[in-house]
């Protein structure tokens, strides 16, 4: 059941991000995608946004019905990040 519910994420994020990555081909407004891994997976953020202008977006996807405060600790984490 675990690993049912592991891969169900996967592909969700796989979807989102494949969605995202398509608008930006035809968006007027560019921007890039990328995403953040550091501590050897440890700390991670799905996808990086970067806007014109320095603005950047950073997005958790998670499969779950309600947001919870911990689903947005890597957010929370990369926003003090040096890069």
């Amino acid at each position: 059941m675990l690993a049912e519910a592991a891969l169900f994420g996967r592909a969700i994020e796989t979807f989102v991000v494949a969605q995202l990555r398509a608008k930006a081909a035809i968006s007027r407004s560019r921007y890039r995608l990328a995403y953040l891994r550091k501590q050897n997976g440890r700390r991670e953020v799905d996808l990086i946004a970067e806007l014109g202008g320095g603005r950047i977006i950073g997005i958790e996807i998670k499969t779950s019905g309600r947001a919870r405060r911990s689903a947005a600790r890597h957010l929370e984490w990369a926003e003090g990040c040096d890069g």
